[in-house]
């Protein structure tokens, strides 16, 4: 079987990443694909890969690792007065999400369409227990954790981690590309408040819903550092929320 994972954005290396590399089974060899942003860990994929490597378990290849700008996105076509970006306002959610997506359309077009499984995994993230990949069905092309769940009330799904075909990951990641799209069909009024319909997980809701796509649940759920029910308590010094939370030793250095 041949496996993929994928993840971008924020170098965010916790021990949730060496966590989820014992909890995935059923393979003998994986690779690993990551696009992630540049910042004070890495500027070059060099030494991005250097870093990584030391921490991977034995079962686990680094594929290939992008290390780019992260791009600005503004609120395009503003029809009211947004204040300068800060966190959790209209201005700086509008960015964060659109750039969420982005950076894992950017990961997608790094993968070959030849592998069995992909997996698309948050670097700060694990699940409730071990997934035997060989044993999973994947007749209707992803499949998302049970809990927890958000989104439109039809559609309420998890956006921290997804097992895929090709087919599946594709249309998964393709969001990236109509990104602007689906969030005015999620909340046609989005422009209003920062915390309405239209976060990350109702517009994934409402793309895949529109585009066809069934909503299956696998028996595992998604643990992220610092979130309620998790086991790992803190945050990556790159997580930009949260800050009550202590920091997380990074393996990678």
């Amino acid at each position: 079987m041949k496996v993929a994972l994928l993840t971008s954005g924020q170098p965010r290396f916790t021990q949730c990443f060496t966590k989820l590399q014992s909890q995935l089974l059923g393979f003998e060899t994986a690779d690993i694909y990551m696009c992630l942003w540049a910042s004070d860990w890495a500027h070059d994929n060099q030494t991005a890969r250097l870093k990584i490597q030391k921490i991977l378990q034995p079962r686990y290849k680094l594929a290939s690792v992008e290390i780019v700008k992260e791009p600005w996105f503004d609120i395009p076509n503003p029809t009211l007065y947004h204040p300068p970006p800060a966190v959790d306002n209209v201005r700086w959610n509008f960015h964060r999400r659109r750039a969420m997506w982005d950076g894992l359309y950017k990961v997608f077009q790094m993968l070959p369409d030849d592998y069995d499984f992909y997996v698309r995994f948050r670097l700060d993230g694990y699940v409730s227990e071990d997934i035997d990949l060989a044993q999973v069905d994947l007749t209707n092309d992803l499949i998302f954790p049970s809990w927890p769940r958000h989104g439109i009330e039809h559609y309420k799904l998890n956006d921290q981690f997804v097992l895929g075909t090709y087919k599946g990951i594709k249309l998964y990641c393709e969001l990236g590309t109509c990104f602007v799209d689906y969030m005015c069909k999620a909340d046609p009024n989005w422009e209003k408040h920062s915390h309405g319909t239209w976060a990350s997980e109702h517009i994934l809701g409402t793309y895949l819903y529109e585009n066809g796509q069934p909503l299956v649940l696998g028996n595992f759920k998604s643990h992220l550092a610092g979130a309620m029910g998790s086991e790992i308590q803190g945050r990556s010094k790159y997580t930009d929320k949260h800050f009550h939370l202590p920091f997380l030793q990074d393996p990678t250095e």
